[in-house]
């Protein structure tokens, strides 16, 4: 996971970007996930040192949110290919695809049936077949992208980022 935070309206505002790129021998996950918040003044608690700084981040939808926001895989093919939905709540929004690889006979084996026949063990592998994610949006005046993935020229890289 690559994160990035950027900051909008004199750091009273951040963005916190993270791309996901999840690769486990049974479950892959790729996309992204955004969340905005908003600096709230806080009474300081001598016993709590988190409330020292006299704020504290909340996410909602009334810190400034990305624009234009667009995001590709494989260097440019729409995630809706991958089969990636979306998830949102005010201040945050993920876009994710994924694919968990389950041996279906070793369930059928524990209860006692046999493999039926006829069914071949089919593995939605759309996830797996990410290699890099890029997100591009627009925030506080400014054009930034994310990328997370192999970069062009190095084939395996892992974890390569970049921020403009």
């Amino acid at each position: 996971m690559t994160s990035r935070v950027f900051y909008a309206n004199g750091g009273n505002d951040r963005l916190i970007v993270s791309t996901i790129r999840t690769r486990l021998v049974f479950f892959h996950e790729a996309g992204v996930a955004l969340s905005s918040e908003r600096k709230v003044a806080t009474r300081p608690i001598w016993w709590k040192p988190a409330t020292w700084r006299g704020f504290r981040w909340r996410r909602g939808a009334d810190a400034e949110q990305p624009r234009n926001l667009s995001c590709l895989f494989n260097g440019g093919v729409d995630p809706a290919a991958f089969g990636a939905t979306a998830e949102t709540s005010p201040g945050y929004f993920k876009l994710t695809c994924d694919s968990l690889a389950v041996r279906r006979h070793c369930v059928w084996v524990a209860q006692g049936e046999g493999t039926p026949a006829g069914d071949a063990a089919t593995v939605d592998r759309r996830a797996a077949d990410v290699r890099d994610v890029e997100v591009h949006f627009e925030y506080g005046g400014q054009a930034h992208t994310v990328r997370h993935g192999a970069m062009p020229g190095r084939a395996g890289a892992e974890g390569a980022a970049s921020a403009t």
